[in-house]
């Protein structure tokens, strides 16, 4: 369950970036630093304490995590010992990432959802607030009963 936001998240991370970036701003090495999850679901507390154990072990796994931007404009992403590579691109506040299996996943600025991405100095916050994500077999955390689900992933230069 929660693994699959987990990789949602790190892979909504290549989909955007603040509005006062420019590309070097993004290009470097960017290395897992914390994980937080901020849930509420009035109608089933117990199932709020399961993500939050849940987040615990996803943010054990995610440590070690690098996502690597080059200023030729590929990236490198590690997750899990496992590797995957592809390109971007940026124009304005127009950041596509061109995913190895031929998706591309494309942003402008700020998401509908409320979440963010924002690059300050050395810096990379992500924050998901998606309730709409699946939760498990096409229900959505919203549906699940969840009335907050945010989840925010920091990286490092």
């Amino acid at each position: 369950m929660f693994l699959t936001a987990a990789f949602f998240t790190a892979s909504m991370m290549l989909s955007g970036c603040s509005k006062d970036s420019d590309d070097t701003d993004i290009v470097g090495l960017w290395t897992y630093a914390s994980f937080t999850l901020d849930c509420k679901n009035p109608s089933n507390p117990e199932l709020e304490e399961q993500e939050k154990v849940m987040a615990g072990l996803a943010s054990i796994f995610l440590a070690g995590m690098t996502i690597e931007f080059k200023s030729n404009k590929t990236f490198v992403m590690t997750i899990f010992g496992e590797t995957q590579t592809g390109s971007w691109e940026k124009s304005g506040n127009n950041f596509v990432i061109h995913m190895p299996d031929g998706e591309d996943v494309e942003t402008e600025g700020t998401f509908a959802d409320g979440s963010s991405i924002s690059v300050t100095k050395n810096v990379l916050t992500i924050v998901s607030n998606n309730l709409d994500e699946e939760y498990d077999d096409g229900v959505t955390y919203r549906q699940a009963g969840f009335t907050k689900y945010e989840v925010t992933l920091v990286f490092k230069k």
